[in-house]
């Protein structure tokens, strides 16, 4: 499977419409693991979740979402416009509502990295 990158929209409905674009790919590129591409659709909701509250939009109003496939492993990776700052996952008490983000992509994804470029933070897993 070939790298897809695509800009979305710096808004709430980011999130939703990531799941479906990813879920439409891996569904067409016959990886017909259900649980894989819900795994997926976790991750890739998270990472942009956390871009929108986060992070910072382009002068466009976007962020960036690319993901690419190989034969054992999926790569997502989300770029907002926001500073670089060090992340790591939170523990926080059961009744928060949020929070849980990054602990959900630590304990989904063999690994995961923040960069910052001259486009901003990027966050990949």
């Amino acid at each position: 499977m070939s790298c897809t990158t695509t800009s979305l929209p710096f808004t709430i409905s980011a999130a939703s419409q990531a799941r479906q674009l990813l879920r439409d790919d891996l569904s067409s590129a016959n990886h017909a693991d259900e649980t894989f591409i819900e795994m997926a659709e976790l991750i890739v909701s998270e990472l942009v979740s956390n871009a929108f509250r986060h992070g910072r939009p382009s002068p466009q109003q976007t962020l960036e979402l690319s993901w690419h496939l190989d034969e054992s492993h999926l790569v997502v990776s989300v770029c907002d416009h926001g500073d670089f700052h060090p992340l790591q996952p939170l523990h926080p008490p059961r009744e928060a509502e949020g929070g849980r983000g990054l602990g959900i992509i630590d304990a989904l994804c063999d690994e995961w990295t923040v960069t910052h470029d001259h486009l901003g933070m990027r966050v990949t897993a």
